[in-house]
């Protein structure tokens, strides 16, 4: 189902905004767009992604908002460079090379190894509170799903009522329908056939073709997969659109088997209002994981 979610968490230097929202798909295909200093993060959001949602193309964005006031703390501390300084000049001069080699590009290089033990601890804060963020833009998400979900749960609902109608129709007429045919092959051959004990061989013929052209088994079955199908719209298990999904393929293939036996003109008709009310909600099922 459709939805969107934002969230807006605070960091040392900032605050991190988070957006995501999700289109209808078969299938999870999740797509994340960070700033390039937190690129490293997306294997693991799309992770986080995969363990709240099934089904859906979902696309989640990062914007990384530096506060003005913290802007200082991004820059390389002075006094701790003046101290890298005089240390490599110190080395520069006792290996007999010229201080200009000491550039500032090389200082900050140094002091960047220096500090690597600190940027993985900062690194750990930075995942966990990128993770509660995308968490919550994640819960926001599912809550808007959940909302859709409610209103799709009761077009279903009138859709299966709908079609235990017609498929109700169709069980009433079946009978009929083959006594018709029955009595139709009779007449044509009694108008052609004068030999007695070959009619009647003939008629048992078009007894047993007449059993093979009952729809009795195809009805029940139909039947059945409607009540499974309500009852997955009633339960609260989280995960049920694969099961829908195939549900619905059953129903179509008993409503193409109903087709081919019945020719009968009321419940062909019958059968293509059946058809149009399980593509409608084929498509619904689509949206629901």
């Amino acid at each position: 189902m459709t939805g969107y979610g934002r969230s807006s968490i605070a960091f040392k230097h900032g605050r991190f905004v988070i957006e995501v929202q999700s289109l209808n798909r078969k299938h999870l295909e999740s797509f994340v767009a960070l700033p390039k200093e937190l690129a490293r993060f997306e294997i693991e959001i799309k992770k986080w992604i995969a363990e709240q949602i099934q089904r859906g193309q979902i696309s989640l964005r990062v914007t990384s908002i530096i506060e003005t006031k913290e802007i200082k703390d991004l820059l390389p501390d002075v006094d701790l460079l003046k101290e890298f300084q005089t240390g490599w000049y110190k080395i520069a001069k006792a290996l007999n090379f010229s201080k200009e080699d000491i550039s500032l590009s090389f200082l900050t290089s140094q002091l960047q190894s220096f500090m690597a033990g600190k940027q993985l601890d900062e690194e750990k804060t930075v995942r966990k509170i990128l993770q509660e963020g995308v968490s919550k833009a994640l819960s926001e998400l599912i809550e808007m799903k959940r909302k859709e979900g409610s209103i799709l749960k009761k077009d279903l609902s009138k859709r299966m009522s709908t079609l235990k109608k017609i498929i109700k129709q169709i069980e009433v007429k079946s009978p009929l329908a083959a006594e018709k045919y029955r009595q139709r092959l009779e007449k044509r051959l009694e108008e052609f056939l004068e030999d007695k004990d070959t009619d009647e061989r003939i008629l048992r013929e078009i007894a047993i073709f007449s059993e093979k052209i009952d729809i009795t088994e195809e009805i029940t079955r139909f039947k059945s997969h409607l009540e499974q199908f309500s009852s997955l719209l009633s339960e609260k298990e989280e995960v049920k659109g694969r099961k829908m999904d195939f549900l619905i393929q059953e129903l179509v293939r008993e409503t193409n088997t109903i087709a081919s036996k019945s020719s009968d003109v009321s419940i062909s008709k019958a059968v293509i209002e059946i058809k149009a009310e399980l593509e409608k909600i084929r498509e619904q099922v689509q949206n629901i994981e």
